[in-house]
């Protein structure tokens, strides 16, 4: 299996302790996102055709100052808005392995702003990527920040956990950077999920690249 890279911003420390304590009153059963990899994704890459991780810095250091031109701001103003979630009522049938059964997404939102911000540096990543030949997924994204996925019969405790915890918020903070990431090979969410236990670190930093170039 070739490595997986995407582009993301790493959740701030602020972001991380306030949402972190959501994780220890979620049900065992439910996929629950270790807080120490909360992250909004912006452009993935599953394959580099033989490239190297490095070959990319350039396109993203280019993404990075066009961001900075357009948004005549040296970073993205990260507020955390509440909580929400997507549904998936794909019929599971021909789910082969856990990991494969559809499932809805609990996440936490940014601010309006925030989330405009983010779509444009997806944009400028995206279109430097396309224009260099690099094949990538999702040509849009809904920002947001993944606490857990959850099995499609539990949509009832889902939106009852919403409704207990989704007012939380955290204060304003600017976001100055974001990198490429590679994710580390580890146990299964299937094992992960029979054993009880919450995923470990999984993302291994390649390169970081600053906003306010």
């Amino acid at each position: 299996m070739s490595d997986s890279y995407f582009a993301a911003i790493m959740a701030p420390q602020s972001v991380r302790d306030k949402f972190a304590p959501l994780a220890g009153v979620m049900p065992k059963d439910w996929q629950i996102k270790n807080p120490d990899n909360y992250h909004f994704s912006l452009a993935y890459l599953q394959d580099l055709n033989g490239r190297r991780p490095s070959d990319l810095s350039d396109i993203f250091k280019r993404a990075a100052n066009q961001f900075q031109k357009d948004a005549e701001q040296a970073y993205i103003p990260l507020g955390m808005e509440g909580l929400s979630y997507f549904t998936n009522h794909t019929p599971p049938a021909k789910a082969r392995k856990w990991k494969d059964i559809p499932k809805h997404i609990l996440y936490a939102r940014p601010s309006h702003d925030a989330a405009n911000d983010m779509i444009t540096l997806h944009n400028k990543i995206i279109s430097l990527l396309r224009k260099h030949g690099y094949p990538f997924g999702l040509t849009q994204i809904n920002p947001h920040m993944t606490l857990a996925k959850i099995p499609q019969d539990q949509t009832d405790a889902m939106e009852a956990f919403e409704r207990k915890h989704g007012v939380l918020k955290s204060a304003m903070e600017p976001v100055r950077s974001f990198g490429l990431y590679r994710t580390i090979p580890g146990e299964t969410a299937e094992q992960l999920r029979k054993s009880g236990r919450m995923e470990p670190p999984k993302y291994e930093l390649i390169e970081e690249f600053a906003l306010d170039i």
